[in-house]
């Protein structure tokens, strides 16, 4: 399911808000059956719109409003609006119920069958302007096709649905009066129309006269366009070019007829030749100008929510929110993604990667990630020594190696020898949050493994991550963590299923907000000391001989602890209440029952020693774990 942000500028519309919201909410529940947010941009409205807005946002969270400092217009209304968005996609729709909320399914399921189209601008059938606006229309269309290079057929309408990464690009440019058409067009070339609907306008009289579309023609062509610094120069090359053919023809007829020239004509070709060159010169420099705002416009955002064009209404007051936690992320240096698996699958795309070498003891969702997006998987075995067995040779561009650190036993200085080795690797430390990562090497890391969050990864990289990404909502994945917090883990088990079924095919996104503030709050010093207090514990009460506890890691992921009949084990500690999670169930399931890695995954028990459990929880548990084996 998809967010969807609704976007309105409102301007004296007191008298079709509530309908609109309401045909909107039900198209929503009813037909898209998909969330959205409506976030109403008050542009300095003199009417009862804000009264009827906020009575809105009472009746319906989803429901936000900015007020403008003032009437700034439409354009830059969508444009702060555009910085609160949360969705994935963007709605943008006039408040006079003209744009009918009843067509916007055919936009969105336009959207949806074309993964090549990045906005979808509704084109109007039987349009219902009056003839002023129309012949303005049709005017500012001819002329901005032809000097902003628009295709004449593409139709520039005010009802649109935007890609978020093509949206965040509009917030980040800087420009005094935004025309947000325009920058669409200059942003991308994968726009197309659909026919949808135009309705009558139901209350009042459109606010774009004749006046205010030619007053906006030209501002798009002196913002937009170097059309009047190329027609200056132009000017200037043709009156330079016709003073020197004029003096060159006047000098032949001298020359070779004794002609002379009478009068003023020699002093007035000196005055145009010199006329032509000012104004080449003009030209020339006002166009090095342009291109250098250009260039500053690319850094500087285009609109001041704290204070210029608008601010978000603040809710104050009421029940307390989580706070912002004044600590600092473990790794707030490196790229935050929502799953390892779509962190994995960001890194590959931007790596170009064609082909990956996957070990066979692995988890099916990375698998799955990279078949599903068309990458070639050849597989590898390991040793008893967790050696990979793989021809030992440089890769070819555009293949990688993918290892896994199980269990924080794959050290720095393997790492780097396997780099020197492949030369394209890439290292999964899901197991492994502290261990850092190596300079040069590309590296995965899981949060969810490690700390209570219900999504959130960390990718180190020196590859070009240029798509922008939207970020990931969590408050509603957080029931089974919260749940257990209050209760216990039997309850909201199912839950926790359910929600680990939703990360299947979950599109890329950034790590979500409440996932960031929660990992402020961690002591990563303490976590760290007390999982390795606990693993030592463990390793004294429970010895291990197996080649996932040769070391004690940087703050372990788990004691993995060898038993011959593990799955047997396994039942009987979680009569006893504790919980041993199998890791590998598609190893299992697939693999002959003789392999190294069915043996790893049915009967390395993962034991838990994080930092929520004290010595006495080890020796209990060890304690347990000696009185299951008996029965066995």
């Amino acid at each position: 399911m998809s967010l969807y942000s609704v976007v309105v500028p409102v301007y004296n519309s007191e008298h079709t808000l509530g309908e609109l919201y309401t045909r909107l909410e039900k198209v929503f529940r009813e037909t898209l059956k998909e969330d959205f947010e409506l976030i109403l941009v008050d542009d300095g409205s003199k009417d009862r719109s804000y009264e009827i807005m906020t009575e809105l946002r009472e009746k319906d969270h989803r429901v936000r409003i900015i007020q403008m400092a003032r009437n700034f217009g439409q354009h830059p209304a969508l444009l702060c609006g555009f910085a609160h968005v949360k969705g994935e996609f963007v709605v943008t729709m006039d408040d006079d119920l003209q744009h009918q909320p009843e067509e916007l399914p055919k936009m969105v399921r336009t959207m949806q069958e074309r993964p090549d189209v990045d906005v979808i601008i509704a084109s109007y059938e039987g349009r219902k302007h009056g003839p002023i606006r129309k012949l303005g229309t049709k005017f500012s269309v001819w002329a901005t096709s032809k000097m902003l290079g628009k295709d004449p057929d593409l139709q520039i309408t005010s009802y649109r649905l935007i890609r978020r990464f093509l949206v965040d690009a509009m917030v980040k440019t800087n420009t005094y009066l935004p025309q947000i058409g325009n920058l669409l067009i200059r942003s991308s070339n994968r726009i197309i129309n659909v026919p949808v609907q135009h309705a009558d306008r139901a209350y009042g009289k459109s606010g774009y006269s004749f006046k205010r579309l030619l007053k906006d023609l030209i501002y798009d062509i002196t913002t937009h366009t170097a059309f009047p610094l190329l027609l200056v120069r132009n000017i200037g090359i043709v009156s330079f070019l016709i003073s020197v053919i004029l003096s060159v023809c006047y000098l032949v007829r001298y020359f070779t007829l004794g002609i002379s020239v009478q009068g003023w004509t020699s002093l007035m070709l000196v005055m145009l030749a010199f006329f032509g060159l000012i104004l080449l010169s003009i030209g020339i420099m006002g166009i090095y100008l342009m291109n250098i705002l250009n260039e500053a416009k690319k850094n500087a955002p285009l609109c001041n929510t704290s204070g210029g064009y608008g601010r978000i209404m603040k809710e104050i007051g009421g029940y307390f929110q989580l706070e912002e936690m004044p600590g600092e992320e473990y790794y707030p240096d490196l790229y935050r993604v929502n799953l390892g698996r779509t962190a994995l699958l960001w890194l590959l795309k931007s790596r170009r990667c064609r082909k990956i070498l996957l070990p066979y003891f692995l988890c099916e969702s990375v698998v799955h990630t990279c078949q599903e997006n068309q990458i070639e998987t050849e597989f590898y075995h390991l040793n008893e020594k967790l050696e990979v067995l793989y021809p030992k040779e440089q890769l070819p561009e555009g293949e990688y190696l993918y290892l896994v650190n199980y269990y924080g036993q794959l050290s720095d200085s393997w790492i780097s020898e396997y780099k020197k080795i492949y030369g394209n690797i890439i290292v999964d430390h899901t197991h492994a949050f502290f261990q850092k990562p190596l300079k040069g090497i590309d590296t995965l890391y899981s949060c969810r493994k490690f700390w209570g969050v219900s999504d959130g990864a960390y990718l180190s990289t020196d590859a070009s991550l240029t798509e922008n990404k939207t970020v990931d909502y969590s408050a509603e994945r957080m029931k089974h963590i919260l749940g257990r917090y209050e209760h216990n883990a039997g309850t909201y088990y199912k839950d926790m299923l359910e929600n680990a079924a939703k990360y299947d095919g979950m599109e890329l996104r950034q790590m979500s907000k409440l996932t960031q503030n929660l990992l402020k709050a961690v002591d990563y010093d303490r976590a760290k000391k007390k999982r390795e207090e606990n693993y030592r514990i463990l390793g004294e009460l429970l010895p291990s001989e197996s080649i996932f506890n040769q070391t004690v890691p940087e703050g372990p992921f788990a004691y993995p602890y060898f038993h011959a009949d593990g799955m047997k084990l396994r039942r009987h500690l979680a009569e006893k209440k504790i919980f041993v999670p199998t890791y590998w169930k598609n190893i299992i399931e697939n693999s002959e029952t003789k392999s190294l890695e069915y043996t790893w995954a049915a009967n390395i028990l993962p034991l838990p020693c994080d930092q929520r459990y004290s010595v006495e929880d080890m020796k209990y548990m060890a304690s347990v774990v000696r009185e299951c084996e008996e029965r066995i």
